[in-house]
């Protein structure tokens, strides 16, 4: 458990930057042109269903590892495209977009076979929990890093780092514990399915939910607002490493405090004081205000990231899902992809109707009700 723990976390380091400082560095080349940096997001997002089916049509249960090193090097292989393009890669951006999209399902893809062969609430609990843990403590010291160097050296020493970083997770993958995969290639014919099971209806639910929420436009939203109110990569990097503390605080809380039958009442708890902090930002203009939103979500939403995303994986005791895992996985992919590319093409219609600071906040509220509606979905899983 604890390899792929830090080899994923590694790998965070790369969803941290794409996430974060990639979003800024389009928006630089590009002259602050933030219609063609959301577009990128929005179209990456929309390829998720078909790179997932590509890359879970390459998966067999002889061979997830394997897979699992292909998605950790193709990801270097990513980021050195971009190193070697530079500020040339806005001619090339939506290329880009299909190369990224394609990288990043590749690794998910072999990582969620991984993680099926964990089997109960206390495990999957534990997992999330360490990797938050040690996913938090990186990132805490990667954005500060990262937004130190960019501002005092150069985004290609950042990308060269984190290449280097990749490789080193991907000689450790050699020293991997040994994992028994019971899969079966993926059939288009049998995703049916897992439509039709009804704990499945409720996950794929609450992954679009996600979707729409941090790992989506509102990432991207609230990006845009610390970067264009404080200037700068170190100040960003030095916010979400506050973020990731507060992160690596609750992650450590969730692990100690929370057992299973209080999953419900923390979900709906969280979901609440998102909803408290999300209204001011409406209707206030001061940054202490967003900030004090930002220290609150982040903790609330990494008490509902652990738990959905345990509620998502901890499905062994459904006989249907485990005999379509590919295809649950798939459905899944696509499903989240579709939340993302939506709340992408909400912030682009924001932008392009008002691109300023009040119409941001706005988006960000509105995307941040989508934990809201992620907790009704939860309360029905079983």
């Amino acid at each position: 458990m604890k390899k792929i723990i830090f080899t994923h976390s590694i790998n965070s380091i790369v969803s941290k930057f794409t996430s974060l400082f990639l979003a800024i560095y389009f928006l630089k080349i590009t002259n602050g042109n933030v219609i063609s940096v959301v577009s990128y997001y929005l179209f990456k997002y929309s390829l998720n269903g078909l790179f997932s089916f590509l890359s879970l049509k390459t998966i067999n249960k002889n061979n997830v590892l394997n897979v699992y090193r292909l998605g950790l090097l193709s990801n270097a292989i990513c980021l050195f495209i971009l190193l070697i393009l530079g500020k040339n890669v806005v001619d090339y951006i939506y290329l880009y977009a299909v190369i990224d999209c394609s990288t990043s399902v590749l690794y998910w893809s072999a990582y969620k076979m991984i993680l099926y062969c964990f089997k109960s609430d206390e495990q999957f609990k534990k997992i999330f929990s360490y990797n938050s843990v040690v996913s938090s403590i990186i990132s805490i010291i990667s954005t500060i890093g990262m937004g130190y160097i960019i501002v005092n050296a150069s985004y290609s020493i950042v990308i060269s780092i984190i290449i280097a970083l990749v490789l080193i997770a991907l000689i450790m993958t050699f020293n991997f514990d040994k994992y028994e995969f019971n899969i079966n290639k993926i059939k288009l014919s049998n995703i049916k399915y897992t439509l039709k099971d009804k704990q499945s209806q409720q996950i794929y639910k609450m992954v679009f939910f996600e979707g729409m929420g941090f790992r989506g436009g509102l990432d991207t939203t609230v990006t845009l607002i610390i970067f264009l109110t404080l200037g700068s990569e170190s100040s960003l990097g030095n916010l979400n490493a506050l973020f990731g503390l507060l992160g690596l605080i609750t992650s450590l809380l969730v692990k100690k405090y929370i057992k299973e039958e209080h999953n419900k009442k923390s979900f709906i708890i969280s979901a609440l004081s998102i909803l408290i902090v999300t209204i001011p930002i409406i209707f206030t203009s001061s940054f202490t205000m967003f900030i004090i939103y930002n220290v609150v979500f982040n903790i609330a939403y990494k008490i509902t990231q652990i738990l959905v995303d345990t509620a998502v994986f901890n499905i062994h005791s459904n006989e249907t899902i485990k005999k379509y895992y590919l295809e649950y996985t798939f459905v899944g992919e696509t499903i989240h992809g579709f939340g993302k590319a939506l709340s992408e093409l909400i912030l682009l219609i924001a932008v392009m109707y008002s691109f300023n600071i009040t119409s941001l906040r706005i988006v960000a509220a509105i995307l941040s009700c989508s934990i809201i509606l992620q907790t009704f979905v939860y309360n029905n899983i079983n």
